[in-house]
């Protein structure tokens, strides 16, 4: 068996659960075994109420409770760091030290960099300290092209590696398990991206008010702040793993809005995977990946602005069977690229590729 230490971001972070975790049993199937070691706190993490602007932390970055909260964080790393010299290949899940450098001198070789993000636009020094993880890591594997051509200034080796939805587990409702009197769109996340569909407020307002069977679904780790929304017709969910493709299995609609952002730019579009799996047709800004993504089929509409984003409700609203022929669609093309057995081969093939190097 190969062994493989997995140095990951936290233990309810969507990077680790579908970059890495998802993979790991069934990695063993391929003679890789997989030890993940999970930091008790998320590399990610900020302290509850601090600066979030790079000049605030930059200026807050004096002070003893700041030093001590990422000197905390940094300590959690340590176990990784020793356990990739118990394994032969270390994979590193977006990066070691979110904005700074840290132990990347330390790890054994080969270093497998796995990104899914825009990580180098990370405060303070996620530039420099990214850059120079790539430069250390004998392979980069990036979610999208936009990632891929990033890493390429840096490393000569990047494979591009999309992020992998679990078609079993992810699978259309069954007959009867919908609320057939209801048409319900809906958005699962974190807060991190709540702003991006509260900016459409407007939007569900209105369309919400003409059509009283339409209702809004959202699951996320904190309610959305609308305002001008009918209360009778929006449910939220907190998030939780168990409950959340039960949740998604609900929805008539997927909705995936993003600005067209370099953070953006650098997503992999898995809110819109998820969707796709169980059936659903989709509501996207047509940014980055998610354009990709359209282009392989009818599977979804795009939507620029708020009268994109009314035009598509309106038209799935209206043309139910066209809803249904998209969501097919979509459920067959994560089944021929983005399915979960897919990607795990090809991670293989790839650590497997590393050691006999």
């Amino acid at each position: 068996m190969i062994r493989v230490a997995a140095l990951t971001s936290g233990r309810n972070t969507p990077s680790t659960r579908y970059r890495v975790r998802q993979h790991i049993n069934f990695l063993a199937h391929y003679g890789i075994a997989v030890r993940e070691y999970l930091p008790w706190i998320d590399k990610d993490r900020g302290i509850p109420g601090w600066p979030t602007t790079i000049r605030q932390r930059a200026m807050a970055a004096i002070l003893p409770v700041y030093a001590g909260w990422h000197l905390a964080k940094m300590a959690v790393l340590v176990p990784g760091v020793l356990g990739s010299h118990r394994s032969q290949v270390t994979w590193i899940n977006r990066h070691l030290f979110p904005g700074y450098p840290s132990f990347e001198v330390f790890l054994k070789k080969p270093i497998l960099l796995d990104v899914d993000d825009a990580v180098w636009l990370m405060p303070l020094w996620g530039k420099s300290a990214v850059a120079s993880l790539a430069r250390r890591s004998e392979l980069v594997i990036a979610g999208n092209r936009f990632l891929a051509d990033w890493f390429s200034r840096h490393s000569r080796n990047v494979q591009i590696v999309p992020t992998a939805v679990d078609a079993e587990r992810y699978v259309p409702a069954q007959t009867g398990q919908k609320t057939q009197d209801k048409f319900i769109i809906g958005w699962t996340g974190s807060r991190s991206n709540l702003s991006n569909l509260e900016s459409l407020a407007p939007v569900f307002s209105r369309f919400l008010r003409d059509n009283k069977d339409a209702h809004l679904l959202i699951m996320a780790d904190r309610p959305p702040h609308f305002s001008g929304l009918p209360s009778n017709q929006m449910t939220f969910l907190p998030w939780s793993e168990e409950a959340e493709v039960s949740c998604l299995q609900q929805m008539d609609v997927g909705l995936m809005p993003l600005p067209d952002t370099e953070w953006n730019q650098g997503k992999c579009a898995f809110k819109m995977l998820q969707y796709m799996a169980c059936g659903l047709p989709v509501i996207v800004s047509p940014v980055g990946m998610n354009q990709e993504i359209l282009r392989l089929g009818e599977l979804g509409v795009a939507a620029r602005n708020q009268a994109d984003w009314m035009e598509a409700l309106w038209l799935l609203y209206r043309e139910r069977d066209r809803g249904y022929r998209m969501g097919r669609n979509g459920r067959n093309i994560v089944l021929r690229y983005y399915d979960r057995k897919i990607i795990t081969r090809k991670i293989a093939e790839i650590i497997h590729g590393l050691v006999s190097q």
